[in-house]
């Protein structure tokens, strides 16, 4: 088999493993033993995957909630704090 085709294959296997773990912390279905490390390394995943780290702040204080992954077909809304108003562009 082509070098460069196994190093592809091994790439791709990586880079599965890495999302679904940073996925699962995401989820709360995991968490880091050391908590600044492991927010670094969401936070460098988030730029890779969204181009952006604004759902950090969502993870950090949805600790209880699950979030929702961003599958490039939808939009996700921003989480709303408890008390926090509407306005008025959401009517339901």
């Amino acid at each position: 088999m082509n070098e460069l085709v196994q190093l592809a294959g091994r790439q791709a296997i990586k880079t599965g493993v890495y999302s679904l773990l940073m996925e699962g912390a995401l989820k709360h279905l995991w968490e880091f033993k050391d908590n600044a490390s492991g927010e670094n390394a969401i936070t460098e995943y988030l730029i890779r995957r969204d181009g952006n780290a604004k759902k950090l702040l969502s993870f950090k204080k949805e600790k209880n909630k699950v979030l929702p992954v961003n599958d490039g077909k939808h939009e996700q809304q921003p989480v709303k704090e408890k008390g926090e108003q509407n306005n008025g562009s959401d009517h339901s």
